[in-house]
């Protein structure tokens, strides 16, 4: 029995604290607070908290629900949280924004508890967290991701899964649905069913992460509930159908490496129509026995059911062979899996493993620390914060100044595009960047909103006016007094116009069309921060989802602050004379591949506006991480952020110290002389060709967060123009792999995908084969599309070849197998 599960009467119906977790004596071993910063951190809406039976529901932030709870009134309700987030106050199914994890409850009405756990003991997806609920297990399997529900039909790809779930692990099929609630840990169970109510508390808590794919194993229901044999031992499907399926899939001999220590080990035949007769089966060493001693299936050997295990739970055979061996009791050392010879650390990947880190000391003190923090706590590159922090300083500077250089002025706005892969943690990242700037958005649009109900309310009252003015106007037959009304009418209407109804500031967007950025920016003093970590945005620039085509002008003249005019007939037109645009997309590499096939893109010279980062990446090296980003240092950030914000937009120009000027001049022949034929930018002239400028755009946003509104009396130090070199340095050395990335070597791509199998199905060896028959990972379907990428793993010290003999007992034709590196994090 875990800890804390000792009952203490005369505790309170609630006894969940967001700061520890004992109470009156009482010690649980998990604080329930860790099961929602480990579930709900990633997501951006609202956990729902209900009462019943009441019915009285509550919606809160992940940080304060235990808070919450703990100071909900009522002796005897009880409580239960939303397994998806929720827009503010919406409920339903139309409410849930994000689905954070997959979930399903086991019943004890339907299972006993012992046989509950050992369903979960058994299935090969360990839950990440599991919550004793009285009367039941709630288990839950984090999503590396939330999943977003934009759509019906995002609704029924979860619920599917859900389904399939709960089928898989004889739920309570009600679980199933997207608006499912479940007990909150750290809360007591006050059904009537108890004459002393259960605790509800957190039974197991681990950092496990899964990708929804990584689900695609379990069986549709109607397949599970047709094809194969049911667990009352009657046979639902055909036995002949059945046995043959079973003979196509692996023998047990898979098995024996695990049983070298044990003679003969007896262990409950898997298939669930064999209930009848109690059976077990034995198996030895030598694999001559081990038959299933059923009146039912009197020709199920022990291999058959190795191989029936794979096929109810559609699992891979490594799985098969660990599930198949916990059920005996035995005990799988590594040593009898593994090679004792020692690993090297694996080297990444990514082309970008050698390419320099972020220069992170050139950076003013209180983005360092920022920076620094947030790439502690994300465990993520530093160079992807860094970057988001530079497109900050652009959203929060842009217009409000200009470089000026020997040669001309730059503004203040930049594009970045730090690249990264899936899983990376970037929106989470980005969120809490930019957060100061949504803040100050939100405190600008409440001061305005009184202004705004003056003016409306105004504007109504001389809308009115008109039309009565109109109406005796056109109702008289005096045309000295039709005339003086129509003149009265227009002169309200001019005034109406002359005084519109105010919009509400608005500084970064997120998902847009280019239509829609312009008219955005016009509202906006010709400023707006674009800073996204979907990829989706280049798609809308190429017109991938409009008829009329690509439309990238608003971004080449948004980067350039040249004019800007709208060509919409429909619409009223719109015009900028400066318009500064500023872009920070996180995007992953196969984005990258994409827009670099693009012409357009690249003949116009959108891809040459942006500054390039590819990030390393760590997953696989991730640990669960408990720490947040200090609340001195977010404190710092934001006022730091506010105080930029709060300059006023005006014609500045800042100039470079002498001495400065000289530098920043070296760096430009630099530059320039790399772009001669058969130097580095010899095939990137048009990327290259902007690279001084937008060093010169970087000085004047660390000017500006070195000394703050000071700034504008002062000249650029050598001190920050060097700094600037030195971050555009940086940007030059990731510009050359970015263009090389865009035309990716196809063995990086195959590794690539061999590396995620291994990452998601962890298993200590493998075949070549196995990973070609999984789902999704590779079109043509050819070991020879599989071989270059367990090549390029092997040079790289992911996987190595096992030494094995080339024969074996029992004549079988010989395989590869590849050990892989336990060096690699399976969290």
């Amino acid at each position: 029995m875990p800890i804390g599960h000792q009952l203490t009467p005369e505790r309170p119906r609630c006894w969940v604290t967001s700061q520890g977790f004992s109470f009156g004596g009482f010690v649980m071993e998990y604080n329930p607070q860790e099961f929602y910063d480990l579930m709900f951190a990633d997501c951006e809406g609202y956990v729902e908290i209900r009462e019943l039976p009441s019915g009285i529901q509550h919606w809160v932030s992940y940080k304060d629900v235990c808070k919450k709870v703990s100071d909900l009134s009522g002796d005897d309700s009880d409580i239960y949280h939303g397994c998806g987030t929720r827009e503010d106050g919406k409920g339903g199914k139309d409410g849930v924004i994000e689905i954070p994890c997959l979930w399903t409850d086991i019943d004890f009405k339907d299972s006993s508890e012992e046989e509950a756990k050992e369903i979960l003991k058994n299935f090969p997806l360990k839950p990440t967290a599991e919550i004793f609920s009285g009367g039941g297990i709630h288990s839950y399997w984090k999503l590396r991701e939330p999943f977003k529900i934009n759509s019906i039909n995002d609704r029924d790809v979860i619920e599917s899964y859900l389904k399939k779930l709960t089928s898989s692990l004889k739920g309570d099929n009600t679980s199933a649905e997207l608006a499912r609630i479940l007990r909150v840990p750290g809360t007591r169970n006050f059904k009537k069913d108890y004459d002393t109510p259960p605790d509800v508390y957190i039974s197991n808590l681990n950092g496990e992460e899964y990708s929804l794919e990584g689900f695609d194993f379990l069986p549709d229901v109607e397949s599970q509930q047709g094809s194969y044999p049911n667990t009352n031992g009657t046979e639902s499907g055909s036995k002949d159908e059945i046995i043959r399926k079973i003979k196509e899939t692996l023998t047990f001999y898979d098995l024996l490496p695990y049983l070298e220590e044990k003679e003969e080990q007896k262990i409950s035949c898997p298939n669930p129509a064999h209930e009848d007769t109690n059976p077990s089966f034995s198996i030895y060493e030598n694999g001559t026995k081990g038959n299933c001693f059923s009146g039912t299936y009197p020709d199920c050997k022990h291999h058959d059911v190795i191989s029936f295990y794979r096929l109810l739970y559609n699992c891979d055979f490594d799985t098969a062979k660990r599930s198949l061996a916990i059920m005996a009791g035995i005990q799988i050392p590594q040593h009898k899996t593994i090679s004792t010879v020692e690993w090297s650390d694996p080297i990444p990947l990514d082309d970008n493993s050698d390419l320099p880190e972020f220069p992170t000391d050139a950076l003013p003190i209180t983005l360092r620390e920022i920076v620094e923090a947030v790439a502690e706590v994300n465990q993520v590159d530093t160079s992807l914060p860094a970057c988001i922090a530079l497109s900050v300083l652009s959203t929060c500077l842009a217009k409000k100044a200009k470089v000026e250089l020997s040669s001309h002025e730059e503004p203040l706005n930049i594009f970045t595009c730090p690249v990264l892969g899936s899983g990376e943690r970037k929106s989470r990242t980005m969120k809490i960047m930019s957060r100061p700037i949504m803040d100050y958005q939100k405190k600008k649009q409440k001061k305005m909103e009184d202004k705004i109900r003056q003016v409306t309310l105004r504007n109504g009252i001389d809308e009115d006016r008109i039309a009565v003015k109109r109406k005796k106007a056109a109702n008289t037959d005096d045309k000295a007094k039709s005339n003086k009304l129509a003149k009265e009418a227009e002169a309200i209407s001019n005034f109406i116009r002359k005084h519109p109804i105010p919009k509400l500031p608005q500084y970064i967007v997120d998902d847009i069309t280019s239509e829609k950025l312009g008219e955005v920016m016009t509202e906006n003093n010709e400023r707006i921060g674009m800073i996204s970590a979907e990829g989706g945005i280049f798609g809308i620039m190429s017109g991938l989802y409009s008829d009329k085509g690509s439309n990238i002008d608003i971004y080449l003249k948004g980067h350039a602050g040249d004019q800007w005019s709208s060509d919409r007939i429909s619409r009223e037109r719109k015009s900028m004379d400066s318009p500064a645009l500023t872009v920070c997309l996180a995007v992953q590499p196969d984005v990258i591949n994409v827009i670099g096939s693009n012409r357009r893109f690249r003949g116009r010279g959108l891809l040459a506006r942006f500054l390039y980062s590819l990030c390393i990446s760590k997953v696989g090296y991730r640990k669960l991480q408990t720490k947040a980003v200090p609340d001195k240092i977010i404190k710092k950030y934001e006022d730091f952020i506010f105080k930029l914000m709060d300059i006023s937009i005006e014609d500045r120009l800042l100039k470079l110290t002498p001495e400065a000027n000289k530098l920043w001049g070296d760096f430009y022949h630099k530059v320039e002389s790399s772009m001669r034929p058969d130097e580095q930018l010899d095939f990137l002239k048009d990327w290259g060709s902007k690279l001084a400028g937008a060093v010169g755009r970087i000085a004047g946003l660390l000017h500006f967060a070195e000394h703050g509104k000071k700034a504008i009396g002062k000249d650029i130090s050598t001190g920050i123009t060097g700094d600037s070199i030195a971050i555009g340095n940086y940007f030059f050395e990731h510009a050359l792999a970015a263009f090389g990335l865009m035309k990716e070597d196809s063995r990086i791509e195959s590794a690539k995908k061999i590396l995620e199998y291994l990452i998601e199905h962890q298993p200590d060896q493998f075949k070549g084969n196995e990973v070609l028959n999984m789902k999704n990972y590779f079109k043509q379907k050819t070991m020879d599309e599989v071989n270059s990428g367990l090549e390029l793993l092997i040079e790289r010290g992911y996987i190595r070849r096992k030494e094995t003999s080339k024969t074996n007992s029992v004549g079988r034709p010989w395989v590869q197998i590849y050990e892989v590196n336990p060096k690699i994090n399976k969290q």
